[in-house]
């Protein structure tokens, strides 16, 4: 049975976005933005660097070079001297003696999906270094969940069918990959296969406690909906889960909630709740 406050609607849901060094905010506080539409672009200022060389040049165009390799070498009488990079970047070009290096850090190294907002969504702020947005949702409150926040598909599947699963990656990789799975029940097994393929969370109506109390190092989120044993779902619930196959979610671990955007409260939340 759903618990009072278990499931509520929030007309502005707030999602912290954080600019990694070297990107520049494309948005301003006040502007409305798409699910995928872009928040941040590289830093132009920053992106190259010139290096004056010496002697015989070891690089060459499409080297990739971190700090303390060897961009140039020079035999002396008493000792031969090395220029070494100090930044992490790829040669873009040499010339005249002159190197070209195209920076980057492992920091700004980012996907598209990275740079992109995940939902519909109003920014609410831009300042130090991060963009607020914040957009209607619903909001599922777990009982307890471990792990770090994360973004993801979301379906729901019966444990019956997890349990068919292997750890192998392969078709199992491309149904399951950067979702968040939700499941009636969680052996002891199912977090780590489902790990091993690549999900971005799993939830589960209800778990055994020694095995919720023994998953300590996670790669992913993994949460509990109503408590400890072998527990009954809500049927409520279920149709619903059914219904946001396939929407893009957060589970916010956090504050131990999943969050699905959408501009609607049901009728069934004032009937159950």
């Amino acid at each position: 049975m759903i618990k009072e406050g278990q499931v509520t609607f929030n007309s502005s849901t707030f999602y912290l976005f954080e600019i990694p060094f070297g990107y520049l905010s494309v948005v301003k506080e006040g502007d409305k933005v798409k699910s995928g539409e872009q928040l941040i672009v590289l830093d132009k200022k920053n992106e190259t660097v010139f290096i004056e060389s010496f002697g015989e040049i070891v690089v060459k165009k499409d080297d990739v070079v971190k700090p303390g390799d060897i961009l140039c070498k020079r035999k002396g009488v008493l000792k031969n001297e090395n220029m070494k990079a100090e930044i992490n970047g790829t040669v873009s070009s040499i010339n005249d003696n002159v190197i070209e290096i195209k920076m980057y850090s492992a920091e700004t190294q980012l996907l598209d999906i990275q740079m992109q907002s995940q939902f519909d969504a109003k920014i609410e702020k831009v300042e130090n270094g991060k963009i607020v947005l914040s957009f209607p949702a619903l909001q599922l409150n777990l009982l307890t969940s471990k792990g770090a926040s994360s973004l993801g598909t979301f379906s729901y599947i019966p444990l019956q069918e997890l349990s068919k699963i292997t750890k192998t990656k392969g078709k199992d990789n491309d149904l399951f990959g950067e979702s968040i799975i939700l499941t009636s029940h969680s052996s002891v097994d199912l977090y780590p296969k489902l790990s091993a393929l690549g999900v971005n969370g799993l939830i589960s109506n209800s778990v055994d406690f020694e095995v919720y109390d023994k998953a300590s190092v996670l790669e992913v989120p993994f949460g509990v909906i109503s408590g400890f044993g072998d527990l009954l779902e809500d049927e409520t619930l279920v149709k619903w889960f059914k219904s946001i196959e396939g929407q893009k979610v957060w589970f916010d671990a956090n504050f131990n909630r999943l969050v699905v955007p959408t501009s609607k409260c049901p009728t069934w939340i004032k009937a159950k709740v």
